[in-house]
């Protein structure tokens, strides 16, 4: 992986990956021309939306120790939402994303 700057790293698939402190783990985004100033503060455009599911550690089993399913779903699992902007190396996060920090900006970190 490669250092771009203090924000951005460029994996070996040609993806461009930052920090995310809302979720804890690296987001990225294709190097399609939408990213400016990389070697400053980044601008990335459009919008960033990440969807997932919590990790099994808070799923809920049953008396042997086997995930419990419901409609197709591990019963327990939560779905999370991550949908932000950056702009010259702020990151705003938008009132949908489901983490601490929604509806609110903060500086990217160095990854």
């Amino acid at each position: 992986m490669e250092n771009m700057n203090k924000y951005l790293r460029k994996t070996n698939t040609g993806l461009i990956m930052f920090w995310c402190p809302g979720c804890q783990c690296g987001h990225y985004v294709n190097d399609t021309g939408d990213l400016n100033d990389i070697s400053g503060l980044p601008t990335i455009r459009p919008s960033i939306l990440v969807k997932s599911t919590n990790d099994s550690d808070e799923w809920e089993k049953d008396e042997n120790g086997d995930f419990i399913f419901e409609n197709g779903k591990a019963k327990g699992s939560r779905k999370t939402v991550c949908h932000l902007f950056v702009t010259d190396g702020v990151i705003e996060y938008l009132p949908d994303s489901t983490h601490s920090l929604a509806g609110k900006s903060v500086p990217m970190e160095k990854f």
